[in-house]
């Protein structure tokens, strides 16, 4: 039989593994997000000129 105490531990142990789990998702969430900008900006730049990093360093003053 479960005492009170056992029950209070697995509860605390649950609710760290759900809280593992929605920071693990929310990373995930967030790689997700990223990648749809780049696709997204990927799409917008369809058909346009591409700039190699040296040409825009050069128009930038960097470096």
């Amino acid at each position: 039989m479960l005492t009170t105490e056992n029950v209070l531990k697995k509860v605390d142990k649950d609710i760290k593994r759900k809280r593992e789990e929605v920071n693990r998702l929310h990373g995930e969430l967030d790689d997700l997000m990223d990648y749809l900008d780049v696709v997204s900006a990927r799409q917008r730049a369809l058909g346009k000129r591409a700039y190699t990093q040296e040409e825009m360093e050069k128009r930038y003053g960097v470096k």
